[in-house]
């Protein structure tokens, strides 16, 4: 199962990265309706200035449907679980534990 705590926990360079393709406006519907540490790492992960566009678009587009918040969270959820699972991805408090073999 990969929570909102994964991705606050996540590598800021690898969610750089994965931001980076999106559009504002989806961005805005990935934000929306989110918790303010959620919000606040993914904004923290991209520059300001394209930070202030995705907030003005969530401004206009609000509300959102349920559904297009879902499919479009959904769908970032999946590819930073398959990037943690193909280990890719550094998530804090899950990949720091010891393992035995």
């Amino acid at each position: 199962l990969f929570t909102v705590d994964d991705i606050v926990n996540a590598d800021d360079r690898y969610l750089q990265g994965a931001l980076r393709p999106m559009s504002e406006r989806d961005i805005a519907i990935l934000i929306a309706g989110k918790d303010d540490h959620f919000r606040q790492k993914i904004l923290a992960n991209m520059s300001r200035s394209r930070g202030a566009l995705v907030l003005d678009e969530e401004k206009i587009i609000a509300p959102v449907s349920r559904a297009e918040s879902e499919r479009t969270t959904g769908a970032f959820f999946t590819g930073l679980r398959r990037a943690w699972e193909a280990g890719d991805l550094y998530i804090a408090g899950r990949d720091d534990k010891e393992v035995w073999v």
